[in-house]
C-alpha cells in the first residue's frame, strides 16, 4: 500500500482525484515543511562548521601564547643567577 500511495502521489500530486485533493494538499505541505527543515538544517550546520573553525583557531592563537611564555619562563629558569659575592663587590666599588 505504501509503494502504492507514494506511486499515485508522483504521479496525480499535481491533479488527484477530488477526494483525495486534501490528502493531496497535506502532503505537498508535508513535503515543503520537510524541505524548509532541510534547509534550515543545513545553514544551522554550516554555522556550527564556521564557528567551530573560528575557534579552532583561536585555540591555536591560544596555544601558540602558551608556548611562548612557556619559552620565555624557560629562557629565565636557565639564565644564571647573580652571584651574591658580585652584588657585594658592586656595593663597595
Amino acid at each position: 500500500y505504501y509503494k502504492l500511495g507514494k506511486k499515485y502521489y508522483e504521479l496525480y500530486k499535481d491533479a488527484p482525484a477530488s477526494d483525495l485533493s486534501e490528502l493531496m494538499n497535506k502532503l505537498i505541505l508535508a513535503d515543503e515543511k520537510i524541505a524548509d527543515y532541510k534547509e534550515d538544517l543545513k545553514a544551522a550546520s554550516a554555522k556550527d562548521d564556521r564557528e567551530a573553525d573560528e575557534s579552532d583557531e583561536a585555540d591555536e592563537s591560544d596555544e601558540a601564547g602558551e608556548s611562548d611564555k612557556a619559552q620565555e619562563s624557560n629562557e629565565a629558569q636557565e639564565a644564571p643567577e647573580a652571584d651574591p659575592e658580585d652584588a657585594y663587590m658592586n656595593e663597595d666599588d
